[in-house]
């Protein structure tokens, strides 16, 4: 970025995006139709969600590709490499999320419960504020 606008390759950088977190979760078949499409009509950059961690419990993406520390899932990191490369073969650019907050995927709270041995708050569809709000603390 310079001077408030976004540059790639020596040229100002203008692009239609979308958000496609769960790209590196689908079927390939799926995956491939879904990018097709959106290739279709004009879009180039697409964010996804590169890893879901900790353990599978209800309300989180699965399967996880960091269940705990250190063990990784296999499948997914294939999975992942399948949307990569469906992008590039497209010439489209990945924005890969490689963390967030958001209890589904695990998120910062993860970290937080692999290296306390504490437990983040369960969180479910419906959490209310003051759920939410202790969810935050217990990340950050």
């Amino acid at each position: 970025a310079h001077d408030g606008q976004l540059w790639r390759n020596g040229e100002p950088y203008k692009f239609l995006a979308a958000n496609m977190w769960a790209a590196a979760y689908l079927e390939h078949a799926r995956l491939d139709r879904e990018l097709d499409r959106l290739h279709t009509i004009g879009v180039r950059n697409v964010r996804l969600l590169a890893s879901g961690e900790g353990p599978e419990r209800d309300g989180r993406i699965r399967p996880s590709l960091q269940s705990s520390a250190g063990v990784f899932n296999e499948s997914v990191f294939i999975t992942l490499d399948h949307a990569l490369a469906g992008l590039h073969a497209r010439g489209m650019t990945a924005v890969l999320c490689l963390n967030n907050m958001w209890q589904w995927s695990g998120g910062f709270a993860a970290y937080v419960e692999w290296a306390t041995g504490e437990r983040a708050p369960d969180m479910g569809v419906g959490a209310t504020d003051q759920q939410w709000q202790k969810h935050q603390e217990f990340a950050l």
